[in-house]
């Protein structure tokens, strides 16, 4: 997995049209399409694309779309 790949599935869940609005550094939680509904959307992806789970409270700790990709990626055994 690489960060290329990773992002247009994390937007996916947002439903933001303009991708390059998204990127490693933005903090996902002061998007407006951002909700409780859209973390449980993102948490949902990743179990089911990479097979990680992320419990909430160390989802509560990621800050930018790539803590969230740095955490995945960490976990996942190639």
């Amino acid at each position: 997995m690489d960060f290329a790949s990773f992002l247009p599935k994390f937007n996916e869940q947002l439903m933001e049209d303009d991708l390059s609005k998204i990127s490693g550094q933005t903090k996902f939680r002061q998007l407006s399409s951002w909700d409780s509904l859209t973390a449980m959307a993102v948490i949902t992806m990743i179990e089911d694309e990479y097979k990680v789970g992320i419990n909430a409270e160390t989802f509560k700790t990621f800050v930018t779309v790539e803590d969230i990709y740095n955490h995945v990626s960490s976990k996942i055994v190639e």
